[in-house]
């Protein structure tokens, strides 16, 4: 008998379903759409924190770089400041050199004027030993002298001063002892000058080297660390410039979201898909949901063709289901459907096969239960 009810092939087939499958998935698209741009926003969002984070990085990095240029500025100033020093104590240093210079010229003038203390001192050595020896020969001769038996007189050439030529002669050699002593002591005198010159200008000379050694060590740390201070201001150069890439690159990208995002509304407004990609991946859905549900009707269609080769004692069977009752078509009775009789089974009757069309059509007669 026929089913009052409608079959699921006719209800997923009708075109109501269809719709609203179709929107359906239209909401789940425009869901998913309004997912992605929250989360676009919410990607917007970070970008604008961060290209704000790195404004303010970048701000204090410029403020680094200027207290860098101050510091470069400082000790260029102080490298200035030290060459200067070491070009006035260079100069110091050669004037002191001259003076030094003039004051051993001055010295080996007076070493050259100065008596020859050594040959003095042996030759008063040797004086003082024919001193003694002419004394102890003084002496002989006074004894020899004073003998008595001695006859031999010898009579001495010259003549004696008298008391005013002696001390005309004592007085001249008093006054040429004192010159002498007079001249002696201003040697001494420009000796201890000389000496006390040549000491204060050699106390001069080493202190000015190592004034000048302490100078190089300065300037040789003040060079290291200006070029420390350079390699780290180039790093910072360096990777500011990078972050600066960055944020121009991850500007650019927010820009062209932004620009997406106001297509997707315009279109969405317009009826459309957000873009092209959003659109075929809305129709690549489509056809593997219509896939799926081919597949699904297919697969229930093929248990419905399985379930149908169970007999009612639950086994299987690949016979063709024959009916077990018929409709009788007379005009009396009817339309019902009366089982077939006890003793005989289910029949069907065969295809008819093209040669039956030579054989002439059986008369139907009433059959009588």
């Amino acid at each position: 008998p026929p089913s009052s009810s409608l079959s699921p092939t006719f209800l997923f087939s009708s075109p109501v379903f269809l719709q609203k499958l179709a929107i359906s998935h239209l909401a789940d698209s425009i869901n998913q759409s309004e997912e992605e741009m929250v989360q676009v926003r919410k990607r917007y969002e970070q970008a604008v924190q961060s290209r704000n984070d790195r404004g303010v990085r970048l701000v204090s990095l410029e403020e680094e770089i200027c207290i860098f240029y101050e510091k470069e500025h400082l000790h260029e100033s102080l490298l200035r400041n030290g060459d200067i020093e070491l070009q006035t104590k260079e100069e110091e240093l050669k004037f002191l050199q001259v003076e030094l210079d003039d004051l051993q010229r001055s010295i080996e003038v007076c070493r050259q004027f100065q008596p020859k203390k050594r040959a003095l001192d042996n030759e008063m050595a040797t004086a003082q030993i024919q001193l003694s020896q002419c004394r102890d020969r003084l002496r002989d001769l006074e004894k020899e002298l004073e003998n008595v038996k001695n006859s031999r007189v010898n009579h001495l050439g010259g003549h004696d001063l008298n008391p005013q030529e002696l001390e005309t002669k004592a007085a001249e050699l008093e006054s040429r002892l004192a010159e002498k002593q007079q001249q002696l002591l201003e040697k001494e005198l420009l000796l201890g000058e000389v000496s006390r010159l040549t000491e204060r200008a050699q106390k001069k000379v080493d202190a000015s080297h190592a004034a000048r050694v302490s100078g190089s060590r300065t300037v040789n740390d003040l060079h290291t660390k200006l070029k420390q201070c350079n390699r780290k201001m180039m790093a910072m150069l360096s990777e500011l410039t990078m972050q600066q890439a960055t944020s121009i690159r991850l500007q650019q990208e927010v820009a062209e979201r932004e620009q997406h995002l106001q297509r997707g509304i315009q279109r969405l407004d317009q009826g459309l898909a957000p873009d092209q990609e959003t659109d075929e991946q809305w129709e690549r859905e489509q056809r593997h949901k219509a896939r799926k549900e081919r597949d699904r009707l297919v697969d229930q269609q093929a248990a419905e063709e399985e379930s149908k080769h169970f007999m009612p004692n639950g086994e299987w069977t690949s016979a063709e289901i024959r009916p077990n009752c018929y409709i009788p078509k007379t005009e009396d009775t009817l339309p019902i459907a009366k089982p077939y009789l006890r003793d005989f089974g289910p029949f069907k009757s065969s295809d008819q096969f093209p040669n039956q069309r030579h054989y002439r059509k059986p008369v139907q007669r009433p059959l009588e239960i």
